[in-house]
């Protein structure tokens, strides 16, 4: 009988062989749960940033050809003022700005409150960090009697550097409007040629 109930006493075992955990310690199922890989959330991307371009002056010409030599000039109308591109040559070698071999345009008008340019693009190459250029400032002549005398107090209005016309009004103070004679423009391009060009601003023939 004894021999018996150490039979049934060691099957028991057999069939349920656990041992209770103890406080503290982990089964190996519930330790690999808590240990298994983690997966990452991955952290958002900066935004890149853009620098902002400038806006425009209000009376900005828009150089509607980038790839040519526009001359431009502002009327004062009754309404508002407009706006006028002209086709035109540059020399790239000049004695002054009496040089007769200027190329100008000529323009009729009583109310051009600003005259400028539009300078074409120039791809500065693959090599140079420069992107693309654009010609920029200029001297002004006023040419009457055959004589030149520089404008001074130039009012710049705008840049081609944002697609505009590069606009200038007569003056700090006392001229308003761009008055009958020639204008003599010289301005440096990129590779630092001085380019020569005129406008004619005639008086309109009153009745």
């Amino acid at each position: 009988m004894a021999v018996l109930l150490v039979i049934v006493v060691l099957g028991v075992a057999v069939l349920k062989p656990w041992v209770p955990s103890a406080p503290g310690i982990q089964t190996v199922e519930s330790a690999t749960a808590s240990t298994g890989p983690r997966i990452a959330t991955p952290a958002t991307a900066p935004t890149p940033s853009s620098t902002p371009v400038p806006a425009p002056p209000r009376d900005a010409a828009r150089c509607h050809n980038r790839a040519a030599w526009r001359l431009v000039v502002v009327e004062r109308g009754p309404r508002r003022e407009q706006r006028t591109w002209f086709a035109m040559k540059t020399l790239a070698s000049a004695s002054g700005p009496t040089d007769a071999a200027i190329p100008f345009r000529r323009t009729v008008s009583d109310d051009a409150v600003a005259i400028g340019f539009c300078a074409p693009d120039v791809d500065a190459g693959l090599d140079s960090s420069g992107g693309i250029l654009r010609a920029s400032g200029a001297r002004i002549w006023r040419i009457r009697d055959g004589a030149a005398t520089e404008v001074t107090g130039l009012q710049r209005i705008g840049s081609p550097a944002y697609g505009f016309a590069e606009l200038y009004r007569p003056s700090r103070a006392g001229e308003r409007v761009w008055t009958s004679a020639g204008y003599v423009f010289a301005v440096r391009d990129p590779f630092g040629r001085e380019l020569w060009f005129g406008l004619r601003v005639a008086a309109r023939q009153r009745p």
